[in-house]
């Protein structure tokens, strides 16, 4: 244990003077477990500091959970202290699981500091729930800055889930900020399930704000599943806030679903109430 701790101490005093030298000395540990753990503390230590030099010693590790692990720690701190740096990192990085894991930790704050590229990068990694993640969290916050912006980019993307999902998020958030222009550019998209999804977004988020503005619009929508899934989120949301007005509006619809979704929505409000 004590020798262990011995070589351990002295990769650290070595790599932060020589980096290269103690990469060179630690391939040469006999013992396996005390290399590795010695790599592990040494990269856990710098990687708080100089995640760069830190990310020169992770090949010297085995494949494993280990490695993962000590990847997604380095790439959140780097994101944190120096995102610009850990952008061209990442981007550097082989596909797979490793540079997954590691946009996994980054993306949050990529997005934070720049939704667009990190929305650019998403676009271009392959389907699968990573890039529909990246692409949502970039829609929300691009969409609070520049929503015409966010939505062009969205329109640019092939028509799939993920852009489906940025396209909601986008609706969703700029109706919490402008629900009138949200609602126009939800009618200019072509007519199917996919404007319906992203109106009955914009219709929940606008109903937090205004519920009979939602409702107005809502009805404009043409009768069908689309108007009534809309009705539905707006009533939810509604109900949240006032359940009293909404079981009165509720009261005065024909029978039917849009009926029978606003009872179940005030009945949960007011269960939750409670």
């Amino acid at each position: 244990q004590g020798k262990n701790q011995a070589i351990a101490e002295l990769a650290q005093q070595w790599a932060s003077k020589d980096p290269d030298a103690a990469i060179a000395w630690l391939k040469d540990v006999p013992n396996p477990a005390t290399r590795r753990d010695a790599i592990q503390n040494l990269m856990y230590s710098m990687g708080q500091e100089d995640p760069a030099a830190a990310a020169k010693f992770l090949d010297l590790l085995p494949p494993g959970e280990s490695r993962m692990n000590l990847l997604g720690q380095m790439a959140d701190n780097w994101a944190n202290n120096d995102i610009e740096g850990a952008i061209d990192w990442v981007k550097g990085l082989p596909e797979g699981r490793e540079r997954n894991a590691a946009l996994e930790r980054m993306s949050y704050t990529w997005v934070d500091s720049d939704n667009k590229g990190a929305a650019e990068f998403a676009s271009t990694l392959p389907p699968g729930e990573l890039r529909q993640r990246m692409l949502s969290q970039a829609a929300g916050t691009w969409a609070n800055r520049d929503p015409q912006e966010a939505a062009a980019f969205a329109l640019s993307l092939p028509a799939d889930n993920s852009r489906q999902q940025m396209l909601e998020n986008i609706g969703s958030t700029w109706a919490s900020r402008n629900p009138q222009e949200a609602a126009a550019f939800a009618a200019g998209l072509p007519e199917g399930r996919g404007r319906d999804d992203v109106m009955s977004r914009i219709a929940g988020s606008w109903a937090h704000a205004d519920a009979q503005g939602a409702l107005d619009f809502v009805q404009t929508m043409p009768a069908g599943s689309g108007r009534t899934a809309a009705m539905g989120s707006v009533l939810d949301a509604w109900a949240a806030e006032s359940p009293k007005d909404a079981a009165q509006y509720i009261g005065n619809l024909p029978a039917g679903l849009e009926q029978e979704r606003g009872t179940k929505a005030v009945m949960s409000a007011l269960r939750f109430a409670r």
